[in-house]
């Protein structure tokens, strides 16, 4: 195995149904007591300015970059749902790697879908889950609804995608799992644990061309930042 690139904290943002469950077993598995789980925001949960608040109300408790570096002092990889820009205060610094999984945006979202009816848990699931489960939303109002557009986008916000070390796409997930370990974990006995999958899909989530168009325009923000991944994938492999 090729010498794994060295660095001195991973900031990996997990995109709901991009693969981001399997890569938090993995982390977990690399770093062991320095991982830590950042998935106390909700982002999907709250408007856009409730999502801000958060960002800034976190900042303005580490207020200089010296306060954020103790924060995470005896931290290696910070894994979870945030909005990226959370950590600006370590996007000039070239010892910080910033990984995510991007998805076909229709893809992820029929995935979403599914999984949330799969999952739910009426004394436990967030506002929104509980939203779509209890009154019954249909798969075309979940794709079409406002709250779950250009999701990429969202949790993208203000922050450059080509700020991102490593670009990992869902549909690659086994060539870029390997990829990923070979340049940043350097972990001797690779498990892939494939987390959170929909055992009973039997065919593609949609045949409709259509409606798939539809929905392409409804998420245009979502395909420009995949195709821009997909690229930028392809540069690394």
């Amino acid at each position: 195995m090729n010498t794994v690139r060295k660095y001195k904290l991973m900031i990996s943002l997990h995109i709901p149904k991009a693969g981001g469950a399997s890569i938090r077993k993995v982390l977990q598995t690399k770093f062991k007591t320095s991982f830590l789980d950042d998935y106390d925001d909700i982002p999907l949960n709250k408007t856009e300015s409730q999502r801000i608040d958060d960002v800034k109300n976190f900042q303005n408790k580490n207020v200089s970059f010296r306060r954020l570096k103790l924060f995470v002092s005896k931290t290696k990889c910070i894994h979870g749902h945030f909005l990226a820009i959370k950590y600006k205060e370590f996007i000039p610094d070239d010892k910080v790697v910033f990984i995510s999984w991007f998805r076909d945006p229709l893809e992820r979202l029929a995935s979403h879908y599914h999984y949330w009816q799969r999952a739910y848990d009426a004394e436990t699931s967030a506002i929104l889950h509980k939203k779509v489960v209890e009154q019954k939303w249909s798969f075309e109002a979940f794709c079409f609804s406002p709250e779950l557009q250009n999701l990429h986008a969202l949790f993208l916000k203000d922050f450059p995608l080509e700020r991102f070390n490593f670009i990992g796409i869902t549909e690659y997930f086994s060539e870029d799992i390997h990829d990923l370990n070979r340049i940043y974990l350097g972990l001797h006995d690779l498990n892939i644990p494939y987390e959170n999958m929909n055992k009973k899909k039997k065919s593609a989530y949609f045949s409709d061309r259509t409606f798939m168009s539809k929905l392409k325009l409804h998420h245009a923000l979502d395909y420009e930042i995949y195709n821009k991944a997909l690229k930028l994938r392809a540069e690394r492999t």
